[in-house]
């Protein structure tokens, strides 16, 4: 049995240095939603990792956040959001899809030896983020 004290705050920005990056790398994209919704700039350093396996993950997330609003900043493999508070949302965010078999670029032969068809498969529908 334990005893919990919960208390709400207002999210204010913050700089995560490089060193927190692979203990926490899945996290940044959740950490970067936040931090649009904090007052002031988070900073997170150092996430390499999350422009590689299966997409740009990095770029992607960037490119979710202005699509509703949210001022973010690549600038090498370091991340810059700027929170205002409040996010307007209602933007519309197109999946990005970069690996040979998940509808990302490659000639016919390449992708029947890689994936075992040479058709892309069908890519989900664009979506829209609100707030509300």
């Amino acid at each position: 049995m334990a005893q919990l004290r919960v208390r709400a705050s207002r999210l204010r920005g913050v700089e995560v240095p490089p060193e927190r990056a692979p203990s926490m790398i899945d996290e940044y994209l959740v950490l970067a939603v936040a931090a649009s919704f904090a007052e002031g700039t988070t900073v997170m350093r150092g996430l390499q990792e999350l422009r590689v396996k299966e997409s740009d993950r990095l770029e992607a997330t960037a490119a979710m956040l202005r699509a509703n609003g949210v001022k973010v900043e690549i600038s090498g493999d370091d991340m810059m959001v700027e929170g205002k508070g409040h996010v307007e949302g209602g933007g519309l965010v197109r999946p990005i899809w970069t690996s040979d078999c998940d509808g990302g670029a490659g000639d016919g032969a390449r992708r029947q030896k890689r994936c075992g068809s040479t058709t892309p498969p069908s890519l989900p529908p664009p979506f829209r983020i609100s707030s509300r």
